[in-house]
């Protein structure tokens, strides 16, 4: 059992991964990454990271099994419910007014906030009207959203807490059935969803899109992929645009930030100016 992994040997496989797979984990913040590291090292019977770096290089990994472990998901529905007040309150009627609502959900690594989202449009009539694309670093991660979310019972009674906090119109159970112990989220909240495989700052194909969440990321990341990541996301917005990266996050020190007009300090809500 391997239980440490030193930066030296992290880097090595960063590298390994970033020459074969073209998967740039450079600029992830390191303690957060290692310790997903250990961990699928310890699940694949690793008892050195050098026979992993060169199964990397023999492709023998399961490289999209690897991707879906790496990425971090902490998230449940309706999480911080003054954060998805505020956006159903002020911006999303707003946001609708007119045409079709685009909005983007990068860096998807489950299907809470997805769920979440439509609950709250559903809620406000307006999901006839919006459009949402779903994008992941995962193949593996976007099937399973696709299929329909599956969730312990135990997590349904977190997020049902968290809807009632938020004040929303009826119960969460309103919109999931309960079979064999787990909870079936209601499949017609998806069809206004396309997904598409995507890494933010690679892909720049994505674009005209009026609202942005992006939650819970940035912590991830270290400055340097913070800067590359907001600039396109921007580039992904409308003049007037809006995005959203919650309170737990902060957009002060970015390199784009001129580009921006912040709307809530708190839950750190921005607009996209003309500069």
């Amino acid at each position: 059992m391997i239980n440490n992994l030193g930066i030296v040997d992290t880097r090595k496989i960063i590298k390994a991964i970033h020459e074969i797979y073209n998967y740039d984990f450079n600029n992830y913040a390191l303690t957060a990454f290692k310790h997903r590291l250990i961990k699928i090292l310890n699940n694949n019977n690793y008892d050195s990271p050098d026979n992993f770096i060169q199964d990397i290089l023999k492709k023998e990994i399961n490289f999209e099994d690897f991707i879906d472990k790496i990425l971090i998901d902490t998230t449940e529905m309706f999480r911080t419910p003054s954060f998805w007040r505020e956006i159903r309150d002020k911006y999303l009627s707003k946001l609708a007014s007119n045409k079709e609502l685009k909005i983007w959900l990068p860096h998807i690594t489950s299907g809470d906030e997805l769920f979440t989202l439509e609950i709250i449009l559903r809620e406000l009539g307006l999901s006839n009207n919006t459009h949402i694309k779903v994008t992941s670093m995962s193949e593996k991660k976007l099937e399973t959203i696709k299929a329909g979310g599956i969730y312990s019972l135990k997590k349904m009674e977190v997020g049902a807490a968290n809807y009632k906090r938020y004040a929303g119109k009826f119960q969460l159970a309103n919109y999931y059935t309960v079979e064999n112990n787990s909870a079936y989220m209601d499949a017609s909240l998806l069809m206004n969803v396309s997904f598409q495989k995507n890494i933010i700052t690679q892909d720049k194909s994505l674009s005209g899109f009026k609202l942005i969440i992006f939650k819970n990321h940035m912590i991830y990341f270290n400055q340097s992929l913070q800067d590359k990541v907001v600039e396109s996301l921007i580039d992904g917005m409308v003049i007037g645009g809006i995005l959203a990266v919650g309170s737990g996050e902060t957009l002060e020190y970015s390199s784009a930030k001129n580009k921006l007009q912040i709307l809530d300090k708190f839950e750190k809500i921005y607009k996209k100016k003309l500069v």
